[in-house]
Formats: C-alpha cells, sequence, structure tokens
C-alpha cells in the first residue's frame, strides 16, 4: 500500500537464484544495511531505499523514479532512467561519493548525485538532464546522443565527452577538459554557461558536415 514500510536489519541481495524483480511503488520504503542487485532488477516507482550502500552487479538493474539514499557503486550493472522519470541518489559522502564503472543511460529523465561521482564505464544520455551537484569525475565516457541534453554541476574530464549528431548539450557549471577529449560530430553543439578549460594535453574533435548537393559544407 501508499508508504508502506520495509526495514531489515541485515543486507538485501536480489536475484541470488536467477532473474527477478523488487518494485517500490506509491512512497514505499526500504531500508537495509546494504543492499546488493546481483542478476535481478530494482524498479522505483515513486519509492524510496535506504542502505549503507547499493550495488549493482552483473545483470543486474536499477532504475524507475524515486529516491536512492545511499552510496552507488554500479560495478558491472545498468542504472537507467526513461521518460519523465527522476532518480535521485544521496548520502555517498561515507564512501567518497558515488561510483560507476559499467553503465547509466538516462532516456528523457532526470539523473542526480548529491555527491561526487566517479566514472570509468559509460554514462550516456538522451534529452536527459544530469545534476552532478557534487561534480563529476569522468575517466570513462560521458556520451549524449541526441536531443536537447542539461548537465549540472562541474565536470572534470580525463576520458571522452562525445556529442552526437544533431544534439544540444548545454554544460551550466565549469567543464575541464583536462587531458582528456571532447568529441562533436557535425550537427552538435555544446553550450558552456560556466566556461570551459583546457590544457596542452586536451583533444577537441570536430568531425566536418557533409557537403551539400552543391557541394557547400
Amino acid at each position: 500500500g501508499v508508504g508502506t514500510q520495509i526495514q531489515l536489519r541485515e543486507n538485501l541481495t536480489i536475484g541470488t537464484d536467477g532473474p527477478g524483480t523488487l518494485s517500490l511503488n506509491s512512497q514505499a520504503l526500504l531500508a537495509a544495511a546494504e543492499v546488493v542487485i546481483d542478476e535481478g532488477d530494482l524498479a522505483l516507482n515513486d519509492g524510496v531505499l535506504n542502505a549503507a550502500s547499493v550495488s549493482v552487479q552483473s545483470l543486474g538493474e536499477l532504475g524507475g523514479h524515486g529516491r536512492v539514499e545511499a552510496s552507488l557503486a554500479n560495478e558491472a550493472g545498468q542504472v537507467v532512467v526513461r521518460e519523465q522519470e527522476r532518480l535521485s541518489f544521496s548520502r555517498g559522502a561515507s564512501d567518497g561519493g558515488h561510483v560507476n564503472a559499467s553503465q547509466m543511460s538516462v532516456l528523457g529523465g532526470e539523473l542526480a548525485f548529491d555527491q561526487p561521482l566517479t566514472n570509468t564505464g559509460q554514462v550516456v544520455g538522451r534529452n536527459a538532464t544530469f545534476r552532478f551537484d557534487g561534480g563529476l569525475d569522468n575517466n570513462g565516457t560521458l556520451g549524449i546522443s541526441s536531443g536537447d541534453s542539461d548537465i549540472f554541476g562541474a565536470v572534470t574530464n580525463g576520458g571522452q565527452i562525445k556529442l552526437g549528431g544533431k544534439s544540444t548539450t548545454t554544460f551550466y557549471d565549469m567543464a575541464a577538459i583536462a587531458d582528456g577529449v571532447l568529441e562533436m560530430e557535425a550537427d552538435a553543439k555544446a553550450v558552456f554557461l560556466g566556461g570551459v578549460t583546457m590544457t596542452g594535453a586536451s583533444q577537441l574533435r570536430i568531425a566536418a558536415a557533409e557537403p551539400n548537393d552543391d557541394g557547400i559544407v
């Protein structure tokens, strides 16, 4: 029912014996010491997960609309936010922030972190909103495929930022390309409202537009 609360004193593992889905609906609260998503799915539908940490493994998936009050370690699974969904993570400071070493996808929704996110995997979006309140340390790939996307919070890039064709990506805070790569397809647009810095080790790659029938680029 609405506002249901489940409190566990021990750890919770989802999908130990194979695929399965645990759904938190209608402001339901699940509290546990630690949560491990193995081969199963944890789907939030206006629900709240409260734990010291949540780890996404192998074939696991965490997604939906709601709040995760825990440090995130996406080690080998997926975090997915779809259209009109908002998924927020808080309380990451206890373990020095949140970590993504696998796949995060925001497809028309919003993904928010209150503490620093370190990315060594892939963070991809389409018509997406990202809120990195503690900043993003990107040593993997941050990719925008298409549509209009907004990125809030400072971005330090030691990996790759890839902006796909016909996408418009607005960075609202400082973007430091550092020793990473900023790669833009021909029809991509990037707006840096908070400024952008590059060093001698930074790389900027912009694809040339295809000429039209009159040979004009």
